[in-house]
């Protein structure tokens, strides 16, 4: 894609078929709590999701990001490269970079998870309020 062309929308064959290992979501205009109602009711009605790598590992790896830092040029792309350092290496990037980011908790993995379970899944990976908190 040339610079300044739309964002590709991404179908869910195409997700399953990179088999992605992790998942880092950032969705246009929305915070991360806002993000996580809209993106629990997608993987809620799309069970297949669940067998991904991202999503079957022991402790997941799927994120929500903050969308500024990842969708405006200018300084704050030092944020989300911070940030992604952090999501991806968390060992060997300072936690705090991962600021304002949410990850999906552990769950039992016999079952896929509903709308609403989905809600307190994903909290904060450095601190802060939880979504599900937040939306009380």
């Amino acid at each position: 894609c040339p610079p300044g062309c739309p964002p590709k929308r991404l179908m869910w064959q195409e997700i399953e078929q990179s088999t992605p290992a992790v998942i880092v979501l950032a969705l246009c205009s929305k915070d991360p709590p806002q993000a996580v109602r809209e993106i629990a009711h997608h993987f809620a009605l799309n069970p297949d999701i669940w067998r991904l790598p991202a999503f079957a590992a022991h402790a997941p790896r799927v994120y929500i990001v903050p969308h500024g830092p990842f969708s405006r040029p200018g300084p704050r792309v030092v944020e989300a490269v911070e940030m992604m350092a952090s999501l991806l290496h968390p060992t060997a990037c300072p936690p705090e970079w991962a600021q304002g980011a949410l990850g999906l908790q552990p769950w039992d993995a016999a079952t896929v998870p509903s709308e609403s379970e989905l809600l307190a899944l994903f909290q904060p990976v450095c601190g802060g309020p939880s979504p599900a908190a937040a939306s009380v």
